[in-house]
């Protein structure tokens, strides 16, 4: 198969996880773009979900501590930039009471924002991101 056989169909899968704090902010992170986006990442051939948010919760949040998590909602996007189509799987993620994530080797910097900002971006670019 060619690279340009059937584009609109394929997509990076990436594992993406909506933390949410006692006053109902999500937990957003930025890594080298210009913009914040819930935290996660490209799900490896193999990985299982849980795997997979374990992984980039280490590396975006710095966090290794137990959680639990539950399938929220699917968005799909295409990036003229890079010529690819990505597919956010989203999951609800409950971290550990004494959790307390910061930026991990894998992020700028970490921070919360509320369902409204998230949900404008939403709006305004088609993909759940928080500009800065």
């Amino acid at each position: 198969m060619e690279q340009g056989d059937y584009p609109e169909t394929f997509y990076r899968v990436s594992i993406k996880a909506r933390v949410t704090d006692d006053q109902g902010r999500i937990l957003v992170v930025r890594e080298n773009e210009n913009y914040f986006e819930l935290p996660g990442g490209g799900m490896d051939h193999g990985e299982t979900v849980h795997s997979c948010l374990k992984r980039e919760m280490n590396e975006e949040l710095a966090y290794v501590g137990e959680f639990t998590e539950k399938f929220k909602e699917i968005i799909t996007f295409y990036l003229p930039e890079r010529n690819a189509w990505k597919m956010n799987v989203i999951y609800d993620v409950k971290l550990g009471d004494d959790a307390d994530p910061t930026a991990g080797r894998d992020a700028r910097n970490v921070t919360w924002a509320t369902e409204y900002e998230l949900e404008k971006m939403r709006a305004d670019n088609g993909i759940v991101v928080f500009q800065d």
